[in-house]
């Protein structure tokens, strides 16, 4: 038997359920390569993770990236 429980399924399937979407698949992958794990923070990088600059390179509206934005830290 699995040592997850049902909380965690559910946890676990909102996550995925919200990398399901491209653009969010994206813009995550984007902020992943920000500053990774362990790592100190490089100015040059951390300054092309601005919105407005994901928004450029995704080529989508402020709204809608806002609106991916909201839904990635609603599902953590």
């Amino acid at each position: 038997m699995s040592n997850y429980n049902i909380h965690h399924i559910d946890r676990f399937s909102a996550v995925f359920n919200a990398l399901s979407n491209p653009h969010r698949l994206q813009i995550y992958t984007l902020l992943s390569g920000c500053c990774p794990p362990g790592q100190a923070c490089d100015l040059a990088r951390v300054s092309s993770c601005r919105v407005g600059d994901l928004g450029s390179k995704l080529d989508i509206a402020a709204s809608t990236l806002s609106h991916h934005l909201k839904e990635l830290s609603h599902a953590g």
